[in-house]
Order: C-alpha cells, then sequence, then structure tokens
C-alpha cells in the first residue's frame, strides 16, 4: 500500500491548490467517496487546512466561499479564516463561477 498516496503540498498559487483539488478528486474516486478519508494538517491549523477543506467543499459541493467557511466554522469551532485566505476563496469562487476549474 502507498502510504504518501494523499500526500500533497500546497503552494501560494491558485493553479497549485487546484491540482490539489484534482489529486484529492481522484483518490475519492478511486476508493470511493464514503470510505476515503483525508488527514490535513500545517503548522498553525490557520492557513493551508482551512483553505483546501473550503476550497474542496466549493467545487465538490458547489458552495460559495461563505457558506464553505460557516459549514467547517460549525463542525470545528476553533477554525480561524484569516484574511487572506478569505480573499483567496473568494477568488477561487469567482473562477468556480466562471467555469475556469
Amino acid at each position: 500500500e502507498d502510504t504518501n498516496a494523499g500526500v500533497a503540498v500546497v503552494a501560494a498559487d491558485e493553479d497549485a491548490l487546484v491540482e490539489i483539488m484534482d489529486h484529492t478528486d481522484n483518490a475519492f474516486s478511486r476508493e470511493g467517496y464514503e470510505k476515503t478519508r483525508l488527514l490535513l494538517a500545517s503548522r498553525s491549523g490557520n492557513e493551508c487546512v482551512p483553505l483546501v477543506c473550503s476550497a474542496y467543499l466549493m467545487r465538490r459541493e458547489g458552495l460559495t466561499a461563505q457558506a464553505a467557511m460557516q459549514l467547517l466554522k460549525e463542525a470545528r469551532e476553533s477554525i480561524v479564516f484569516t484574511e487572506e485566505t478569505k480573499s483567496r476563496l473568494k477568488s477561487l469562487e469567482d473562477r468556480y463561477t466562471r467555469h475556469k476549474l
């Protein structure tokens, strides 16, 4: 079993985030959405993890940036969305609604 199959690094640009979303979708497609688990970790947990989780919900479930952030906040009250993260999610939302992703 390949223990590194789900490991990905978040870079600062949106194209890298799109690649991570593609990788995640492929993993879920191979293993079945209900059976697949994904662990996201970062040093502080206040940048990459909220960004990737929100972006995934936006892409997979068709949520707006605000709806994705609210859903995560309800699930984990301690989650923090920095202004930079909110801005990047809004930019992704704009790209998703224009069907560029």
